[in-house]
């Protein structure tokens, strides 16, 4: 199972969502609106190079709940504790859905979900955790799998990952990870990233799965006193896919500005304007 994509942004327990009963006491009348909440989170804040996105430790306590529709969603984040689900209910009855919880302590993350299905009796879950050490570095793992098939509990734990990440000042880090999934299967993937200025950014990626081969990008952006570059480039499956554009700006005289850009790609198509 896949965790979920967390949720940017903070809510307090004054606030609610459409027709939403705020848990930290009150309710209001409205009926719940159409417009769900977001997908909700279980995953621990760390940030693996194979894409998914870190959690968020909230600046003040979440606690958000809806229902209408044969939907139930509700969440809770204090900072230490947190729990989520979202669950659905057919016109038989049967439900499905997710849920989660996780825990924070100090450096320390870690975290439990679930997918069910009541109608098939299939169970997914997964778990994970992180851990900050004082070097800067975090650590981090997840398994995940199927619980139950529908007919008998016979674990079968198809996605792992376990990953490092490397903070390497306050601008940039480095970040590694091996691990399985049915898309993929066997991986590992790098990842830096570098920032140090805001005249300059660079980010890059390889990995190589058993499945897709070597997939590697790179993107940066410099810039200089009346010039600016972009650079892009894909490497997907030995096909290449690049570009680079520049813009530049000189002044002439006390009222004359020249500007220009230039673009070019890996396939030798390019304009000048």
């Amino acid at each position: 199972m896949e965790a979920s994509p967390p949720v940017h942004g903070h809510g307090g327990p004054e606030d609610s969502v459409g027709g939403a009963t705020n848990l930290a006491g009150g309710s209001t009348s409205a009926p719940a609106t159409s417009t769900p909440l977001p997908t909700l989170s279980t995953g621990p804040a760390t940030a693996p190079a194979s894409g998914n996105q870190p959690g968020v430790t909230p600046e003040r306590p979440i606690s958000e709940y809806s229902s209408g529709n044969g939907t139930e969603r509700a969440r809770f984040d204090d900072g230490t504790h947190r729990y989520n689900w979202d669950v659905r209910t057919d016109e038989r009855g049967d439900h499905s859905g997710t849920v989660g919880a996780g825990y924070r302590r100090e450096n320390s993350d870690v975290y439990v979900g679930s997918n069910f299905d009541e109608a098939s009796g299939r169970i997914d879950g997964n778990a994970g955790g992180s851990r900050r050490l004082s070097n800067g570095t975090t650590l981090r793992g997840n398994l995940g799998g199927v619980i139950h098939n529908g007919s008998e509990v016979n674990p079968e734990f198809a996605n792992g990952e376990i990953g490092a990440r490397h903070n390497v000042g306050s601008t940039a880090y480095v970040d590694g990870v091996i691990g399985t999934d049915a898309t993929r299967g066997d991986y590992v993937s790098g990842a830096f990233s570098n920032t140090p200025n805001s005249r300059r950014s660079e980010s890059g990626r390889v990995e190589y799965s058993e499945n897709g081969g070597v997939d590697a990008e790179y993107t940066g952006r410099h810039a200089g006193e009346g010039w600016t570059s972009e650079e892009n480039l894909r490497v997907t499956n030995g096909n290449l896919d690049g570009s680079l554009a520049g813009t530049g700006t000189r002044r002439v005289g006390d009222n004359t500005t020249l500007n220009g850009r230039a673009r070019i790609n890996s396939s030798g198509e390019y304009s000048l304007d």
